[in-house]
């Protein structure tokens, strides 16, 4: 895991290598209604139901597909989770922490810099606090996440990407210390 603090500031945007929460991909096969109240209830939010849907804050599930989901910190073990999911046919847990970067993109311009680099329409009106998505950023697979109603951003990617994508962040808010001296 990355723990060497990472940080690049301009107008409007602030982009922040965030230490990785403890994040874990939830995937089960043969599952009913009965199954995903039972995770909720051990979860303490609902699951969403449908890929691309987020919610809570911690722990915040992300919905990746059907039967599969990110969860993003919260603290309940795997062991756990796998219990809740005991009715289903197939449940499986895989702990994903390590293997990741979180980046936090913060500020009125964060919009601006994302869109650089991906196509993914981020407007609030339809990506608001309660989705996330999967995509390219910077030419890496990537999960953003809006997390609350601010102009905040949390992308998840591989580890093996966060100096390609530390330089790319570098690079894309140049435009922005332009800005600085208007």
């Amino acid at each position: 895991m990355i723990k060497d603090p990472w940080r690049v500031a301009a107008l409007g945007v602030t982009i922040t290598r965030i230490p990785t929460p403890e994040i874990r991909v939830l995937r089960l096969r043969g599952f009913d209604d009965s199954v995903l109240a039972a995770l909720d209830r051990c979860l303490a939010v609902d699951l969403p139901r449908k890929p691309n849907d987020a919610a809570g804050a911690d722990p915040r599930a992300i919905g990746l597909a059907p039967g599969e989901w990110m969860i993003v910190g919260g603290g309940v073990p795997s062991e756990a989770l796998l219990a809740a999911a005991a009715g289903a046919r197939i449940a499986h847990v895989a702990d994903l922490g390590e293997g990741r970067v979180c980046y936090a993109i913060a500020g009125p311009r964060a919009r601006d810099l994302i869109a650089k680099g991906c196509t993914i329409d981020l407007h609030p009106r339809a990506f608001g606090s309660s989705r996330a998505v999967q995509s390219a950023l910077a030419q890496v697979f990537v999960l953003i996440d809006r997390p609350s109603d601010e102009p905040v951003f949390h992308i998840y990617a591989e580890v093996s990407y966060a100096q390609h994508l530390d330089l790319w962040f570098a690079d894309a808010v140049l435009e922005f210390h332009s800005q600085d001296a208007d």
